[in-house]
């Protein structure tokens, strides 16, 4: 049984498309968990426990941040790969660790508040 081991070393910048995708597909998700949290908390009652565990995940998903994005960059690349199951991915460099979730953050605020002030306006 022949087993060959690859290591792949991968530039983990925004000059790599791979993160450059991945990094806006984090943020889109941020935005959409910011838009929930926002959106909960202007209904009130039981939905501020909502937006409370919202917030809660979006701290920490702000936190893990680039830790997500090199696990999904790392499984992306060694899928593609011809050997599947025996190939190391290591990253040098990284991704600016607040780009994605100043991003998210703030398209989740604009989505948010456009949608509270125009349910606010139908009212």
């Amino acid at each position: 049984m022949d087993i060959s081991v690859m290591a792949l070393d991968v530039d983990g910048t925004l000059r790599n498309p791979l993160i450059v995708a991945l990094v806006l597909l984090y943020a889109a998700a941020l935005a959409a968990l910011t838009a929930a949290s926002v959106v909960s908390w202007f209904r009130g009652g039981r939905s501020r426990f909502v937006s409370a565990v919202i917030v809660v995940s979006l701290a920490l998903a702000c936190f893990f941040n680039v830790a997500v994005v090199r696990a999904i960059a790392a499984a992306i690349i060694a899928s593609s790969s011809r050997a599947a199951g025996h190939v190391g991915v290591g990253f040098f460099g990284s991704h600016p660790a607040w780009l994605a979730p100043a991003l998210g953050l703030a398209a989740g605020l604009l989505v948010s508040f456009r949608i509270h002030r125009v349910k606010a306006a139908v009212v």
